[in-house]
């Protein structure tokens, strides 16, 4: 049996999967790892399959082929969005190769709660640019502004779900990013102790818990 790639295994973190989840609502789990493999259905991957396309990049008034690279790294719009987050997150690296941008957020040093986000981004980044392509195919106009929010957030949604107990976790990423840096848990701590039961009464210590379980529970003992 092969070894399986360890890049592999990092396409389905935890942190990512669950992420694309709620992204995609399900019908897109796979597409960071179509992202990954250049399996993205842009116009030069028809081209390569052998089929007739007229390719038009929806962005610019003249035309250009749309290719992988274009739509994902080097158009102004793809540019600036990437840039806008990596820069917030204390990331500098040229937009050479796709494969380059993801490994830069997955092996980026960050606060341990930050890292299933960082582990998301790169999918959140490259699925709202393949939104932006396929909305402008058909007709609407989208800002590089629009992307930049949606991305925004998109990783709002999960860090809120993720950190429950955190009520004023900011939505734009720069502040997000400085609000878990910054973040230190109220430790509260209380002192127990074991008491004598009151005369003619038995009492048995048991461990174990329900919490946030709504259901009947059961426990037993015996004296």
């Amino acid at each position: 049996m092969a070894p399986i790639n360890p890049e592999y295994a990092k396409l389905w973190t935890t942190g990512v999967l669950w992420t694309l989840q709620i992204i995609l609502d399900g019908r897109g789990t796979f597409f960071l790892w179509r992202l990954w493999k250049g399996k993205v259905p842009t116009d030069d991957l028809w081209i390569r399959g052998g089929y007739m396309v007229v390719s038009k990049y929806w962005c610019f008034l003249e035309p250009q082929e749309d290719s992988f690279q274009h739509l994902f790294l080097t158009c102004d719009t793809a540019t600036r969005v990437w840039k806008t987050f990596l820069q917030s997150a204390n990331l500098v690296l040229n937009l050479v190769q796709v494969h380059q941008v993801i490994r830069a957020w997955w092996n980026a040093k960050c606060y341990p709660k930050l890292k299933p986000l960082f582990q998301a981004a790169p999918a959140v980044i490259a699925w709202e640019l393949w939104k932006r392509r396929n909305t402008m195919k058909n007709g609407v106009a989208v800002s590089c502004n629009w992307v930049i929010h949606e991305v925004n957030k998109t990783l709002h949604y999960p860090a809120r779900v993720r950190c429950p107990w955190l009520s004023k976790i900011p939505l734009l990423w720069p502040e997000m990013i400085s609000f878990f840096d910054g973040y230190k848990p109220y430790m509260v701590t209380k002192r127990v102790t074991w008491q004598l039961p009151y005369e003619g009464w038995f009492k048995c210590n048991t461990d174990g818990a329900s919490r946030g379980n709504p259901r009947p529970i059961l426990y037993g003992f015996c004296v």
